[in-house]
């Protein structure tokens, strides 16, 4: 049976907040979430008003996408572990030293990506015409939000090319 408590922490664990589209390298740590991310998710299936069949077809999907994504995350991890590793390490590094640790991290990356797809092709099938239009809009807005912290960010680049 579909419980309501389960859609945030699959959610997060199968890496569909802000961070899951980032190089696991540039995020802060695996598995973290700002409170933000998840407030814009709960919101996101609040409002898309899901019929309970609708909600034990969508936690299954994510149960499936949770097995298939946790390795992955912990994957993740160490191999962000052997890079801050080797770049802390004594010793000569270069960039050719690091290629296949930035090699395995973007085989990975790829393979999450994939799996992000296959879940979202999933929610495709379950969602209604008029629920697929509304998580388009739901997005449209996050998108936008989004698009402010890359102007302020450009605008951050653009002062510190200033002061060089």
């Amino acid at each position: 049976m579909f419980k309501k408590s389960w859609i945030m922490p699959i959610a997060v664990i199968a890496g569909l907040s802000v961070n899951a589209g980032m190089p696991a390298m540039a995020q802060p740590a695996a598995h973290q979430v700002s409170m933000g991310d998840m407030g814009s998710m709960s919101a996101m299936f609040k409002s898309l008003a899901l019929t309970p069949d609708q909600k034990s077809k969508f936690a299954q999907l994510m149960m499936n996408m949770v097995s298939e994504v946790a390795p992955q995350r912990e994957k993740a991890l160490e191999i962000q572990n052997k890079l801050m590793d080797a770049l802390t390490s004594e010793g000569n590094v270069t960039e050719e030293t690091l290629k296949p640790i930035i090699e395995e991290d973007s085989a990975l990356q790829q393979s999450m990506k994939n799996a992000q797809v296959k879940l979202f092709m999933g929610m495709r099938d379950i969602l209604t015409p008029d629920q697929l239009k509304k998580l388009r809009q739901e997005y449209e807005q996050q998108k936008m939000a989004r698009e402010k912290q890359l102007d302020v960010l450009k605008q951050l680049q653009k002062k510190a090319a200033e002061h060089k």
